[in-house]
């Protein structure tokens, strides 16, 4: 801006004049979006601004914000950030009174899901899985061969063999969580009620199906008249051939008891019995 003064008469030389250059900042109209206002944990989001000024202005200034904390550094108009926090910029032209204000809240989705509980059960049997979630989303088990339904928090389970279901929640913007449930599948022993130690190679030792998966189980043998002639309590891992003290047992009728430690249902039960043992 330049003043001229002229005075009122008539005077030699050229009037006095004086030039003031003001300048006039506009105050930026901050406005701001997102990629994604929500993300899931690990992801990130970019979060952009504009300043309504005209572009290219050299006297434009940014200054960032999570939550109250300044983020010195940050010198643009985008900002990738990767945690839930509202976030807020500050454009500043030229005087530092002259600024805008604009914020954006980012949410990280927290989504958790929980298998349940390791389960066992007896071959032929079903149990429900006990499935959980912190919200409501998509799931999906594997393997599904042995499921009545893959795509429910507790589908029922009916597995012939150890299995390890794994479920996968999935949100509404893709997010993703998974566990892993165990259920063990126990055999019902099946106890022969006689066998013929007699060394032709066809049922020449007590064999306890099933026994496998009880291995700390214990086995008593005794004689009509009470006396023992076999003890194990170790699993009953090698059948009995029949033999006390390395010398075969007379033919007859004995008596068993077996101590099952370990069963599904966390009980310890004893099954009690006849055996025949024919040459």
């Amino acid at each position: 801006m330049t003043v001229v003064m002229t005075p009122g008469y008539v005077c030699n030389g050229t009037p006095a004049s004086d030039t003031q250059l003001i300048t006039s900042y506009t105050k930026p109209v901050v406005s701001i979006s997102t990629s994604a206002p929500e993300i899931c944990p690990g992801e990130t989001a970019i979060i952009s601004t504009t300043s309504g000024v005209t572009s290219g202005s050299s006297s434009l200034t940014y200054q960032w914000f999570k939550g109250n904390e300044l983020l010195n550094g940050n010198v643009l108009d985008e900002l990738t950030v990767s945690s839930q926090r509202v976030y807020k910029v500050r454009i500043t032209n030229g005087l530092s009174t002259c600024f805008g204000e604009a914020s954006q809240t980012i949410l990280v989705q927290s989504m958790t899901v929980d298998a349940g509980p390791d389960q066992s059960i007896y071959l032929g049997e079903s149990v429900v899985l006990q499935g959980s979630s912190n919200g409501t989303y998509t799931y999906s088990w594997v393997p599904t061969k042995t499921l009545s339904d893959s795509t429910v928090l507790t589908p029922t389970a009916f597995p012939k063999e150890n299995t390890s279901y794994t479920i996968t929640a999935t949100s509404n913007i893709g997010c993703k969580a998974t566990d892993e449930v165990l259920v063990e599948v126990f055999i019902p022993i099946r106890i022969p009620n006689a066998f013929s130690p007699n060394n032709d190679g066809l049922n020449d030792v007590w064999v306890i199906d099933g026994m496998e998966k009880f291995p700390n189980s214990k086995v008593y043998i005794y004689n009509r008249w009470g006396n023992t002639v076999y003890t194990d309590k170790n699993g009953y891992k090698v059948p009995w051939d029949g033999s006390l003290n390395g010398a075969p047992i007379p033919t007859g009728t004995y008596y068993y008891v077996i101590d099952l430690k370990g069963s599904p249902d966390n009980t310890d039960n004893s099954v009690t019995g006849s055996l025949t043992v024919v040459k």
